[in-house]
C-alpha cells in the first residue's frame, strides 16, 4: 500500500521543525529534523 500525503502535509511538517526548535521541545535544530524525519517514516509504516 502506498501512503500519499497532500502538499499541505508536507508544509506543515516542515514547519513543525522550527516550531519544535523554536518552542524549546529540542536544543538542536537537526534533533527537531530527525524527529521530522522519523515521523515521515512511522507514517508511511503504520497507516494500514
Amino acid at each position: 500500500m502506498k501512503v500519499l500525503m497532500t502538499e499541505e502535509v508536507d508544509d506543515y511538517l516542515t514547519e513543525l521543525v522550527q516550531v519544535l526548535y523554536d518552542e524549546s521541545y529540542f536544543g538542536f535544530e537537526d534533533a527537531a529534523i530527525e524527529y521530522i524525519f522519523d515521523l515521515y517514516d512511522d507514517i508511511k509504516t503504520s497507516l494500514p
